[in-house]
Formats: structure tokens, C-alpha cells, sequence
């Protein structure tokens, strides 16, 4: 099977973010970020439904930015349908299911660095990143 180069571009772009982020301890595990909380407050049910609904629809994509939007497409990411964005997030490795801690969507909405965080612009709510934490942890379904 043949990529085009953007598709192996991206792909090189997420494993090297996963490296970076996730480089294996002596006891098999990995180090990534310090262990999240879990037991947070967020802000609604855990599911991927209502995380594209509340967050990626309204600051990533089609209605809040143009930045994941199909006219935007920034970084090669679409985000601007539901079926499209589970793709390229856990399809694409920017969510590994079980695991936030490895996750770069989670390192990207965790971030203190202006030009790593995400959303650009305006940072989620503790209660909205513990929603999307949470859904990662729970095996990041569809």
C-alpha cells in the first residue's frame, strides 16, 4: 500500500510527538506525563459524542475555529465532522486509548507552552480537559 507523502508526514509528525512525550521507564512502562488526575470534576458525561459536540465542534472545528476545520486543515488535522475527527484522533494516534498520560491530545491540552497548547487562543476549563482525560482513560470509544 502506497501513502502520499502529507499521510506519512503525519503519521512521522505523531510518532515523533509520542516519542518525545512517552520514552520508556526500566519496569516496562512508560514515563509520559505525571499521572493525571482522574477523580476530577468534568464538566460532562465522558463520551466522545459530547466531547466533539462541547469541545471540538465549538473550538477546534466546523462552528468555534477554521484552524481543524476542512478549510483550515492545520497541522494536516481535520476535525470537522464526527466521523473524521475519531479517525484522526485515535486512528492517527493522537489518542491512545487507556492511556492519556501518552496521549498528544492530552499533552497538547495540558501544556503551559503557548506554542504547544491547544486550543490556541483560549485554554479548555479544568472541568472540560477532565472530561476528555477521562474518555481517553476509559478505552477512548466511539
Amino acid at each position: 500500500m502506497m501513502m502520499k507523502r502529507s499521510d506519512l508526514a503525519r503519521v512521522l509528525s505523531v510518532l515523533s510527538l509520542a516519542l518525545i512525550a512517552c520514552n520508556g521507564d526500566d519496569s516496562g512502562g512508560s514515563a509520559c506525563l505525571p499521572q493525571l488526575e482522574l477523580e476530577c470534576v468534568s464538566s460532562y458525561d465522558p463520551t466522545f459524542d459530547n466531547f466533539y459536540a462541547f469541545e471540538i465542534s465549538q473550538t477546534c472545528g466546523a462552528n468555534g475555529s477554521l484552524c481543524h476545520a476542512p478549510a483550515g486543515n492545520k497541522g494536516n488535522l481535520t476535525l470537522g465532522d464526527p466521523d473524521d475527527a475519531y479517525d484522526a484522533l485515535v486512528g492517527g494516534g493522537l489518542v491512545v486509548p487507556g492511556d492519556p498520560e501518552c496521549s498528544v491530545l492530552i499533552q497538547r491540552l495540558e501544556s503551559d507552552d503557548p506554542n504547544f497548547v491547544m486550543p490556541q487562543g483560549r485554554r479548555l476549563s479544568a472541568e472540560e480537559r477532565c472530561a476528555i482525560r477521562q474518555w481517553v482513560a476509559n478505552g477512548a470509544e466511539r
